[in-house]
């Protein structure tokens, strides 16, 4: 499977079990192999802060959530979704 291929298919395999961040701005971060599979890094826009202590800055500032696809990389089947420090 080619680059390309497997960063499409880690979108849907992404947007397909976490539907919300198909409406938080996804960006392509990383593509790495990964042993016999694909790693690829995404990032959104995470959701806005509500709590009322929070101050101006924390709640403007944008911040973003990480999530990582692996994928087997002959065919793309699905391998797992993490968080960063997880999929080290």
């Amino acid at each position: 499977m080619k680059p390309i291929e497997a960063v499409d298919k880690a979108r849907e395999y992404l947007l397909e079990l976490m539907p919300e961040l198909a409406h938080r701005s996804l960006q392509l971060e990383e593509v790495e192999t990964f042993g016999p599979n694909w790693k690829i890094t995404f990032s959104a826009l995470a959701t806005p802060i509500s709590d009322p202590t929070a101050n101006l800055a924390e709640l403007l500032r944008p911040r973003r959530v990480q999530k990582v696809v692996i994928l087997q990389a002959d065919d793309g089947a699905f391998v797992s979704v993490t968080n960063p420090s997880r999929a080290a």
